[in-house]
């Protein structure tokens, strides 16, 4: 392959006592105080490119709200997911200047590509992410310094 692919899983915690979302099964391989290396199946996911992370997040969003062709709308699941594809062939100090980056929401388990609705957004793309290791930060989905 000509590029990696760092993957950033981003646990959404957010604090609704009444919700409780769907999450990817996963197993633990490695733990510590910063972060977890898991292994995941494969799964059923929406993503789409970006270079704002606001943009990115409410294109998903609006998906699941029911701006697709069916206008189902799809619970919300954990993690969402975000990642950079980097040219090998491009300098370290170059990486966030010409990645690619990539966010993802993962569908519902009751989705299968044939059944998950069509986006009408064309930048978003049905995806399977293919079973295999990720390393997972736990995020409060604040934005501070420690974070």
């Amino acid at each position: 392959m000509s590029f990696i692919c760092i993957r950033l899983l981003l646990l959404l915690s957010l604090t609704f006592k009444a919700m409780a979302y769907e999450e990817a099964p996963y197993s633990i391989v490695h733990q510590n105080d910063v972060y977890e290396i898991r292994t995941y199946t494969d799964r059923l996911a929406i993503q789409v490119n970006y270079t704002n992370t606001s943009s990115a997040f409410r294109k998903l969003f609006d998906y699941i709200s029911g701006s697709n062709i069916d206008s189902t709308k799809i619970n919300m699941t954990t993690p969402v997911t975000q990642s950079t594809k980097i040219n090998m062939t491009t300098p370290v100090t170059q990486f966030n200047e010409n990645g690619v980056k990539v966010m993802q929401f993962y569908l519902p388990s009751n989705f299968i590509k044939k059944n998950a609705p069509v986006p009408i957004d064309k930048e978003l793309k049905l995806i399977i992410i293919e079973r295999g290791y990720f390393a997972v930060i736990r995020y409060s989905g604040r934005l501070t310094d420690k974070n």
